[in-house]
């Protein structure tokens, strides 16, 4: 482990108060009974009424390929390596990040931390029967990731899998940002248990170390 601690960053998204812009601070805990809980009886049902949404109004066509994710079924999974985290705010599972540690890196000769899954909550996500109440909170979630690979002595690289909308996300770090954050995206990367080769398929991203910098001097405090 290095030096880094986690009350040393904010991990903050965006909402408004009196429609001015501000801050909204996440905390990042292991997942546990209740966040489960949470998953089960909130999560899960704002993504099925989403669905059910869309099969009433003939749209399916445009239903967010997101509703068919398992976030109870992933963190219930017996896999010894996956750690999983989750984001509270003000009450609500703003998001979870499941992690696995010791995946060979595609552009350097060492280990560094995996990013498994990264998913916002359903509420904060704009959609046919709701408008989101935060914003931006992939950058305060990947930062998580980024943040937990430097205290596990990986230099703050992270490697993930990106498959269908999520790549919209991605691609638009670097005009958010201001500055390149990923190697090249690399195709036929096999991903860790349980993925193995079914990631093959989908774009394989590596935060590089100098934006793994940035993106943590950044909310530094």
């Amino acid at each position: 482990m290095t030096e880094a601690s986690i009350a040393d960053y904010q991990f903050s998204a965006l909402t408004e108060v009196d429609g001015e812009p501000a801050g909204a601070l996440l905390t990042f805990e292991a997942a546990s009974e209740q966040s489960n809980t949470y998953l089960k009886k909130v999560w899960e049902k704002l993504s099925s009424a989403l669905r059910s949404h869309h099969d009433f109004t003939a749209s399916a066509a445009e239903c967010p390929s997101w509703v068919l994710w398992k976030p109870l079924e992933w963190s219930n999974q017996n896999i010894p390596a996956r750690q999983k985290f989750v984001a509270w705010h003000a009450g609500i599972l703003a998001g979870f990040v499941n992690i696995q540690e010791n995946f060979p890196s595609q552009f350097y000769q060492r280990n560094i931390l995996y990013l498994e899954h990264l998913a916002a909550f359903p509420g904060y996500l704009n959609c046919g029967i709701w408008n989101r109440k935060l914003h931006g909170l992939g950058i305060p979630l990947l930062a998580f990731a980024i943040f937990q690979s430097l205290s596990r002595g990986y230099s703050g690289i992270v490697g993930l899998h990106v498959d269908g909308p999520a790549m919209k996300f991605y691609d638009s770090l670097p005009d958010t940002l201001g500055f390149p954050v990923f190697q090249q995206v690399c195709y036929d990367v096999s991903g860790p248990h349980p993925h193995l080769d079914k990631t093959k398929t989908q774009a394989y991203l590596e935060v590089m170390p100098d934006a793994a910098t940035r993106i943590l001097e950044a909310i530094h405090v």
